[in-house]
């Protein structure tokens, strides 16, 4: 995760790994109006968390939302994002299980 500029080489999906530069975004962790944290994600991968946090109305993710509503949508953010880097880990240590049954 990162707040700067990205090199050309750099740019690939954060959660998922794709690095086809036209479907790479720019992610604000915790939205727009909350915080300058951002990741780079592919389409798919960012419409995932971004549809997640959307449940919550603007109102209560806004940076003028009460400090009560403005922590569940953090945590909301950061359970959505966990969940997604679960999945991908668990793909990940599922094909290197099936990679080492061939040794």
């Amino acid at each position: 995760m990162s707040t700067g500029l990205y090199m050309a080489q750099d740019k690939k999906c954060e959660l998922c790994g794709e690095t086809d530069s036209r479907v790479i975004e720019k992610h604000h962790i915790f939205g727009r109006n909350n915080s300058p944290e951002i990741m780079l994600l592919c389409k798919n991968c960012h419409y995932k968390i971004t549809h997640g946090q959307n449940k919550i109305t603007p109102k209560r993710r806004s940076k003028n939302a009460p400090t009560n509503d403005l922590d569940k949508f953090l945590l909301v953010s950061s359970g959505i994002l966990l969940q997604e880097i679960g999945k991908v880990t668990r793909e990940m240590g599922n094909v290197l299980v099936e990679m080492s049954k061939g040794e």
